[in-house]
């Protein structure tokens, strides 16, 4: 299938695009990288979940497909540690946080919580043994 250089889908309606050019076919250069940032970033929560249940650590995650009840700007994860600290994640592949969500990080850290920015499974392997060695 042939595919249209971005500067002429950005002009189209995305009703068109998607109509006439099924797939990823009709996605703007913009949209392809925001699509691909997206699965990155499902992929590093399931790695981040998966860490979190092998340590039998409780955890809310909401599902990232569908609107959550949660307030906008709540963070990824919020992890219940044993004694009773709960941690807060953002996870994030290779974007900044968005307003609302840097709002709800400063509100979280200043009424004494630890809050992290999570880019890999690494940082958060190296997040959690500092927390556990406190």
């Amino acid at each position: 299938m042939k595919t249209l250089p971005s500067k002429i889908l950005e002009k189209m309606a995305p009703a068109d695009r998607r109509k006439h050019f099924p797939g990823n076919a009709g996605l703007t250069a913009d949209e392809c990288r925001s699509k691909a940032l997206k699965g990155l970033e499902k992929d590093l929560q399931k790695q981040l979940s998966a860490l979190l249940n092998r340590r039998g650590i409780p955890y809310i995650n909401p599902p990232m497909h569908k609107a959550s009840s949660l307030p906008l700007g709540w963070p990824d994860y919020s992890i219940f540690l044993p004694g009773g600290k709960t941690i807060f994640w953002e996870a994030k592949v290779n974007s900044s946080l968005r307003p609302d969500q840097a709002k709800v990080r400063d509100i979280l850290q200043n009424n004494g919580h630890e809050w992290r920015l999570i880019r890999s499974l690494f940082e958060a392997q190296e997040h959690l043994r500092e927390v556990e060695a406190k």
